[in-house]
């Protein structure tokens, strides 16, 4: 029973072994590895969805989960576009300069809100996830999944999918400006906290 009231933590702390795996799977060269990358991808979804309904249902949201439940995600989410990145032969187009831009501001906009939310708890005025920061991961999350099932099918089949590019480039720019808005909206808390 002590084990099942550490569950939803320990599913969150296993998406930082499931991240790596995905990071070193699809880095290899061979279609298998980037078809496990993908499943350790999916995996590491699910434990996201489930580890917070668990938490909720069993009143066992703790500090330590509502710390390393959005830090895991981060983690996950900026080595997923970072794989994108560094896939092969793959050619942003017109999308190149605009993903790179985006990703950026992803990752300085994930980094800042951890280190933000992180002092914050620690002064006893934490920051609750807001209802735009969930639809930037679930969009996020959405983004990579596409990618990475679509890049494998054109591995495997042999496709060019031109029209790929720009549905991978939109979601990234998506992405890029409900994180900017949402971190935006996070500081925007945090001055009012301070305030306070």
């Amino acid at each position: 029973m002590r084990m099942m009231r550490h569950l939803p933590n320990i599913l969150t702390s296993l998406r930082f072994p499931i991240t790596a795996l995905f990071v070193y799977g699809w880095l290899q060269t061979e279609t298998s590895w980037h078809l496990i990358a993908t499943g350790a991808f999916l995996v590491g979804m699910i434990t996201d969805m489930l580890d917070g309904i668990l938490a909720r249902r069993m009143g066992t949201v703790s500090d330590v989960g509502s710390f390393l439940d959005p830090l895991a995600d981060k983690v996950m989410v900026i080595s997923g576009f970072y794989a994108i990145l560094a896939t092969p032969g793959f050619e942003w187009g017109v999308w190149k300069m605009w993903v790179g831009v985006a990703l950026g501001l992803i990752v300085l906009r994930e980094l800042g809100i951890t280190v933000l939310r992180s002092l914050k708890a620690h002064a006893s005025k934490p920051l609750a996830t807001s209802s735009l920061g969930k639809l930037k991961t679930i969009v996020q999350m959405v983004t990579l999944i596409v990618a990475f099932l679509g890049l494998n099918v054109r591995e495997m089949m042999g496709l060019e999918l031109p029209w790929f590019e720009h549905v991978i480039g939109a979601g990234v720019m998506a992405s890029a400006v409900i994180a900017t808005i949402s971190g935006t909206i996070y500081l925007q808390k945090a001055k009012e906290t301070s305030a306070a």
